[in-house]
């Protein structure tokens, strides 16, 4: 139910948020889960594995999968999720996870 809940958001941003604001670029629901888990790990001070990309051309940085988290740290993330969405202006359905704190 949580994994749900949290791509239920990502897909509200999918739908109502241009990335970056004002581009008219809608990003994908994965690439809005993946700046999500990023944006949430940097505010409980969790550092991202950084490693030489694959093709040779730069670096990625790769954080934790949410399917690694457990239940109290995937409910801190989803209302991270709903609070960040909020303040930038998207309407979210009746969260599903009440029942999941």
């Amino acid at each position: 139910k949580q994994s749900g809940a949290f791509h239920a958001i990502c897909g509200e941003l999918h739908r109502q948020i241009d990335w970056p604001r004002g581009s008219g670029n809608k990003i994908s629901v994965i690439a809005w889960k993946r700046l999500l888990v990023c944006a949430w790990e940097r505010v409980n001070d969790r550092p991202a594995d950084v490693y030489p990309a694959l093709d040779g051309h730069g670096f990625d940085m790769v954080y934790r999968r949410t399917s690694r988290m457990h239940k109290g740290e995937m409910s801190e993330l989803i209302a991270f999720a709903e609070a960040w969405a909020v303040e930038n202006g998207a309407i979210l359905r009746e969260p599903e996870h009440a029942d999941q704190a």
